[in-house]
Protein backbone atom coordinates (compact mmCIF):
# COMPACT_ATOMS: atom_id res chain seq x y z
CA UNK A 1 0.00 0.00 0.00
CA UNK A 2 1.25 3.47 -0.91
CA UNK A 3 1.73 5.44 2.31
CA UNK A 4 2.91 8.68 0.66
CA UNK A 5 0.99 11.85 1.55
CA UNK A 6 0.40 14.87 -0.61
CA UNK A 7 -0.73 18.38 0.09
CA UNK A 8 -4.51 18.64 0.02
CA UNK A 9 -7.76 19.07 1.90
CA UNK A 10 -8.47 17.07 5.02
CA UNK A 11 -11.98 15.87 4.31
CA UNK A 12 -12.01 12.72 6.43
CA UNK A 13 -12.42 13.12 10.23
CA UNK A 14 -9.16 12.96 12.15
CA UNK A 15 -10.10 9.86 14.13
CA UNK A 16 -10.77 7.82 11.00
CA UNK A 17 -7.48 8.91 9.45
CA UNK A 18 -5.42 8.30 12.57
CA UNK A 19 -6.93 4.91 13.33
CA UNK A 20 -7.76 3.30 9.97
CA UNK A 21 -9.09 -0.25 9.96
CA UNK A 22 -6.80 -1.49 7.19
CA UNK A 23 -3.34 -0.61 8.50
CA UNK A 24 -1.29 0.54 11.50
CA UNK A 25 -0.48 4.28 11.60
CA UNK A 26 3.22 5.09 11.93
CA UNK A 27 4.76 8.34 13.12
CA UNK A 28 7.38 9.96 15.30
CA UNK A 29 7.92 12.57 18.01
CA UNK A 30 9.43 16.00 17.30
CA UNK A 31 11.23 17.54 20.23
CA UNK A 32 14.27 19.43 18.95
CA UNK A 33 13.80 21.17 15.59
CA UNK A 34 10.84 23.63 15.37
CA UNK A 35 11.01 24.09 11.60
CA UNK A 36 8.12 24.52 9.15
CA UNK A 37 10.05 22.56 6.51
CA UNK A 38 10.07 19.49 8.72
CA UNK A 39 6.52 18.55 7.68
CA UNK A 40 6.84 18.24 3.88
CA UNK A 41 9.97 16.18 4.47
CA UNK A 42 8.15 13.89 6.91
CA UNK A 43 5.12 13.65 4.62
CA UNK A 44 7.36 12.39 1.81
CA UNK A 45 8.42 9.40 3.96
CA UNK A 46 4.95 7.88 4.17
CA UNK A 47 4.37 8.28 7.91
CA UNK A 48 0.88 9.15 9.11
CA UNK A 49 1.39 11.42 12.11
CA UNK A 50 3.89 13.39 14.15
CA UNK A 51 3.72 14.41 17.79
CA UNK A 52 5.09 17.80 18.81
CA UNK A 53 6.49 17.09 22.26
CA UNK A 54 6.10 19.83 24.87
CA UNK A 55 6.67 17.49 27.83
CA UNK A 56 10.34 16.71 27.23
CA UNK A 57 11.47 19.65 25.12
CA UNK A 58 12.11 23.37 25.41
CA UNK A 59 9.44 24.18 22.81
CA UNK A 60 7.58 27.43 23.42
CA UNK A 61 4.04 28.11 22.23
CA UNK A 62 5.59 30.06 19.36
CA UNK A 63 7.65 27.00 18.41
CA UNK A 64 4.55 24.82 18.53
CA UNK A 65 2.64 27.32 16.40
CA UNK A 66 5.45 27.32 13.83
CA UNK A 67 5.46 23.53 13.64
CA UNK A 68 1.68 23.29 13.37
CA UNK A 69 1.70 25.90 10.58
CA UNK A 70 4.00 23.58 8.66
CA UNK A 71 1.70 20.64 9.29
CA UNK A 72 -1.19 22.43 7.60
CA UNK A 73 0.68 22.26 4.29
CA UNK A 74 0.46 18.46 4.40
CA UNK A 75 -2.05 15.74 5.20
CA UNK A 76 -0.07 14.50 8.16
CA UNK A 77 -1.90 14.38 11.47
CA UNK A 78 -0.30 16.79 13.94
CA UNK A 79 -0.65 15.90 17.61
CA UNK A 80 0.84 17.72 20.59
CA UNK A 81 1.97 16.03 23.78
CA UNK A 82 1.29 18.68 26.37
CA UNK A 83 3.37 18.81 29.57
CA UNK A 84 0.44 18.16 31.91
CA UNK A 85 -3.31 17.90 32.28
CA UNK A 86 -4.17 21.59 32.14
CA UNK A 87 -7.24 23.20 30.58
CA UNK A 88 -5.46 26.32 29.38
CA UNK A 89 -2.51 24.45 27.89
CA UNK A 90 -4.75 21.97 26.05
CA UNK A 91 -7.01 24.73 24.74
CA UNK A 92 -4.08 26.82 23.60
CA UNK A 93 -2.37 24.11 21.51
CA UNK A 94 -5.71 23.20 19.94
CA UNK A 95 -6.27 26.88 19.09
CA UNK A 96 -2.85 26.78 17.41
CA UNK A 97 -4.17 24.08 15.10
CA UNK A 98 -3.27 20.74 16.69
CA UNK A 99 -5.36 17.81 15.50
CA UNK A 100 -5.33 16.36 18.99
CA UNK A 101 -3.48 16.04 22.27
CA UNK A 102 -1.58 13.35 24.10
CA UNK A 103 -1.66 14.00 27.84
CA UNK A 104 0.89 12.35 30.14
CA UNK A 105 0.40 10.74 33.53
CA UNK A 106 -3.34 10.08 33.46
CA UNK A 107 -4.03 7.91 36.50
CA UNK A 108 -7.80 7.60 36.80
CA UNK A 109 -11.13 8.02 35.01
CA UNK A 110 -11.73 11.50 36.44
CA UNK A 111 -8.52 12.79 34.89
CA UNK A 112 -9.39 11.15 31.57
CA UNK A 113 -12.84 12.75 31.65
CA UNK A 114 -11.27 16.15 32.37
CA UNK A 115 -8.94 15.69 29.39
CA UNK A 116 -11.92 15.12 27.10
CA UNK A 117 -13.77 18.06 28.62
CA UNK A 118 -10.83 20.44 28.19
CA UNK A 119 -10.45 19.48 24.52
CA UNK A 120 -14.06 19.69 23.36
CA UNK A 121 -16.73 22.37 23.28
CA UNK A 122 -20.23 22.24 24.76
CA UNK A 123 -22.12 19.94 24.98
CA UNK A 124 -19.21 17.46 25.05
CA UNK A 125 -16.91 19.58 27.17
CA UNK A 126 -15.92 23.04 28.36
CA UNK A 127 -13.01 23.98 26.15
CA UNK A 128 -12.08 27.67 26.10
CA UNK A 129 -13.59 29.36 23.02
CA UNK A 130 -11.54 31.43 20.58
CA UNK A 131 -12.04 32.65 16.99
CA UNK A 132 -9.80 34.08 14.30
CA UNK A 133 -6.90 31.77 15.17
CA UNK A 134 -5.20 28.91 13.28
CA UNK A 135 -7.94 26.56 14.46
CA UNK A 136 -10.54 28.13 12.14
CA UNK A 137 -8.18 29.37 9.46
CA UNK A 138 -8.16 32.88 10.95
CA UNK A 139 -11.84 33.16 10.17
CA UNK A 140 -14.80 34.24 12.29
CA UNK A 141 -17.16 31.57 13.55
CA UNK A 142 -19.37 33.88 15.61
CA UNK A 143 -22.28 33.52 13.17
CA UNK A 144 -22.01 29.74 13.03
CA UNK A 145 -21.10 28.67 16.52
CA UNK A 146 -23.07 25.42 16.54
CA UNK A 147 -21.55 24.18 13.28
CA UNK A 148 -18.12 25.39 14.33
CA UNK A 149 -18.23 23.55 17.67
CA UNK A 150 -19.59 20.35 16.14
CA UNK A 151 -16.89 20.31 13.47
CA UNK A 152 -14.16 21.04 16.01
CA UNK A 153 -15.43 18.37 18.40
CA UNK A 154 -15.44 15.70 15.69
CA UNK A 155 -11.94 16.59 14.53
CA UNK A 156 -10.05 16.45 17.80
CA UNK A 157 -8.28 13.35 19.09
CA UNK A 158 -7.82 12.83 22.85
CA UNK A 159 -5.16 10.33 23.93
CA UNK A 160 -4.33 9.88 27.63
CA UNK A 161 -1.01 8.31 28.57
CA UNK A 162 -0.89 5.50 31.09
CA UNK A 163 2.49 5.58 32.81
CA UNK A 164 1.93 4.31 36.36
CA UNK A 165 0.49 1.38 38.26
CA UNK A 166 -2.36 3.69 39.30
CA UNK A 167 -3.18 4.23 35.65
CA UNK A 168 -3.01 0.50 34.99
CA UNK A 169 -5.46 -0.15 37.82
CA UNK A 170 -7.92 2.30 36.26
CA UNK A 171 -7.35 1.39 32.61
CA UNK A 172 -10.79 -0.18 32.05
CA UNK A 173 -12.52 2.90 33.48
CA UNK A 174 -10.28 5.18 31.38
CA UNK A 175 -11.07 3.23 28.21
CA UNK A 176 -14.75 3.53 29.02
CA UNK A 177 -14.75 7.34 29.08
CA UNK A 178 -16.66 8.70 26.08
CA UNK A 179 -14.32 10.82 23.97
CA UNK A 180 -11.14 8.92 24.75
CA UNK A 181 -9.94 8.08 21.25
CA UNK A 182 -6.85 6.09 22.11
CA UNK A 183 -4.37 5.23 24.85
CA UNK A 184 -0.61 5.71 24.83
CA UNK A 185 1.52 3.47 27.04
CA UNK A 186 4.60 5.12 28.52
CA UNK A 187 7.06 2.23 28.88
CA UNK A 188 9.85 3.96 30.80
CA UNK A 189 7.67 5.67 33.39
CA UNK A 190 5.60 2.53 33.85
CA UNK A 191 8.76 0.47 34.45
CA UNK A 192 9.80 3.02 37.07
CA UNK A 193 6.40 2.82 38.73
CA UNK A 194 6.63 -0.97 38.63
CA UNK A 195 9.83 -0.93 40.63
CA UNK A 196 12.88 -0.63 38.39
CA UNK A 197 13.44 1.94 35.66
CA UNK A 198 14.14 0.34 32.29
CA UNK A 199 13.36 -3.22 33.39
CA UNK A 200 10.65 -4.35 31.00
CA UNK A 201 10.95 -7.98 32.10
CA UNK A 202 9.96 -7.43 35.73
CA UNK A 203 6.75 -9.23 36.59
CA UNK A 204 4.89 -6.11 37.71
CA UNK A 205 5.58 -4.37 34.42
CA UNK A 206 4.63 -7.40 32.32
CA UNK A 207 1.35 -7.78 34.20
CA UNK A 208 0.60 -4.06 33.89
CA UNK A 209 1.19 -4.06 30.15
CA UNK A 210 -0.95 -7.17 29.78
CA UNK A 211 -3.84 -5.48 31.57
CA UNK A 212 -3.59 -2.40 29.36
CA UNK A 213 -3.47 -4.47 26.16
CA UNK A 214 -6.45 -6.53 27.33
CA UNK A 215 -8.55 -3.50 28.27
CA UNK A 216 -7.84 -1.69 25.00
CA UNK A 217 -8.79 -4.79 23.05
CA UNK A 218 -11.98 -5.24 25.08
CA UNK A 219 -13.09 -1.61 24.60
CA UNK A 220 -11.73 -1.37 21.03
CA UNK A 221 -9.52 1.57 21.99
CA UNK A 222 -6.32 1.87 19.89
CA UNK A 223 -3.15 1.55 21.94
CA UNK A 224 0.04 3.40 20.98
CA UNK A 225 3.68 2.95 21.92
CA UNK A 226 7.20 3.93 20.87
CA UNK A 227 9.12 1.25 18.96
CA UNK A 228 12.59 2.29 17.79
CA UNK A 229 13.42 -0.62 15.46
CA UNK A 230 11.68 -2.53 12.70
CA UNK A 231 11.80 -5.71 14.76
CA UNK A 232 10.33 -4.01 17.83
CA UNK A 233 7.59 -2.30 15.82
CA UNK A 234 6.57 -5.56 14.14
CA UNK A 235 6.53 -7.36 17.48
CA UNK A 236 4.40 -4.70 19.16
CA UNK A 237 1.89 -4.69 16.30
CA UNK A 238 1.60 -8.47 16.53
CA UNK A 239 0.94 -8.12 20.27
CA UNK A 240 -1.96 -5.72 19.74
CA UNK A 241 -0.55 -2.17 19.53
CA UNK A 242 -2.36 -0.13 16.89
CA UNK A 243 -0.29 3.08 16.72
CA UNK A 244 3.50 3.14 16.53
CA UNK A 245 5.95 6.02 16.96
CA UNK A 246 9.34 5.17 15.48
CA UNK A 247 11.25 7.40 17.89
CA UNK A 248 12.13 11.09 17.72
CA UNK A 249 13.42 13.11 14.78
CA UNK A 250 16.80 13.35 16.52
CA UNK A 251 17.10 9.62 17.29
CA UNK A 252 16.18 8.64 13.73
CA UNK A 253 18.62 11.17 12.27
CA UNK A 254 21.32 9.96 14.63
CA UNK A 255 20.72 6.29 13.80
CA UNK A 256 20.63 6.83 10.04
CA UNK A 257 23.82 8.91 9.96
CA UNK A 258 25.62 6.45 12.27
CA UNK A 259 24.57 3.52 10.06
CA UNK A 260 25.86 5.22 6.91
CA UNK A 261 29.15 6.18 8.56
CA UNK A 262 29.60 2.60 9.77
CA UNK A 263 28.83 1.17 6.31
CA UNK A 264 31.20 3.52 4.52
CA UNK A 265 33.94 2.89 7.08
CA UNK A 266 33.49 -0.88 6.70
CA UNK A 267 33.66 -0.71 2.90
CA UNK A 268 36.79 1.43 2.96
CA UNK A 269 38.38 -0.94 5.46
CA UNK A 270 37.67 -3.93 3.20
CA UNK A 271 39.29 -2.32 0.16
Amino acid sequence: MNRKHKKGARAEPIGGRLFPKDRIPLGLFIWEFPMVGMWPVLASTGIDFAVVDMEHSAFSYRDVGTLLAGARSTELIALVRVPELNRNVIGRVLDLGADGVIVPHISNAEEAANLVSYARYHPLGRRNVAFGCPLDGYGNAVDGLEEFSQTANSNIVCIPMIESLEGVSAVREICGISGVDGIWLGFADLSQSAGKLGDYEQDTFIEGERRVLQACKEFDVPLGVVATSVHEATRQIERGYRMIALGTETSILQQEVANRVAQITAELTDT
